[in-house]
């Protein structure tokens, strides 16, 4: 069975200011993914409008991260730690213009590792998560 995957989409912040949001709603401090989070495999199925967000050129997500985010990668954490023999591929993106600042040979491996270091930090076994990229 195909390993469960999560993709980092490529995400610039707007051009356009945000109309301001009434008083009673906190405005986000990010801007919108262009690609939901979307984690399925065997024996799970997350979802969401919010994933990890990029500046262009940039490998370092934008923070902070919604409450949606936070709990999908605490789901995502338990399904791996109560499935040790599960794998789950973190697919980077990026577009071939921009510039690359990290050490991996492309911007899609730097942020799809980041998505990792995250969700070790969490308590996954990074030996669990693979990174692999899509341009």
């Amino acid at each position: 069975m195909p390993p469960a995957t999560v993709e980092t989409p490529v995400v610039a912040e707007p051009a356009n200011e945000p109309e301001p949001q009434p008083a009673s709603e906190p405005q986000s401090a990010v801007a919108p993914t262009r690609l939901p989070f979307n984690l399925t495999g065997d024996g799970i199925n997350l979802s969401g409008e919010d994933s990890f967000n990029f500046v262009d050129s940039d490998y370092v997500p934008l923070q902070p991260y919604s409450q949606e985010l936070q709990a999908n990668a605490a789901k995502t954490v338990d399904y791996l730690n109560t499935s040790p023999d599960r794998q789950l591929t973190v697919i980077g993106r990026y577009h071939p213009a921009e510039s690359n600042p990290s050490v991996f040979p492309d911007i899609g491996l730097a942020r799809a590792d980041q998505v990792r270091d995250y969700l070790g930090s969490l308590g996954a076994s990074k030996r669990q998560i693979t990174n692999t990229i899509w341009v």
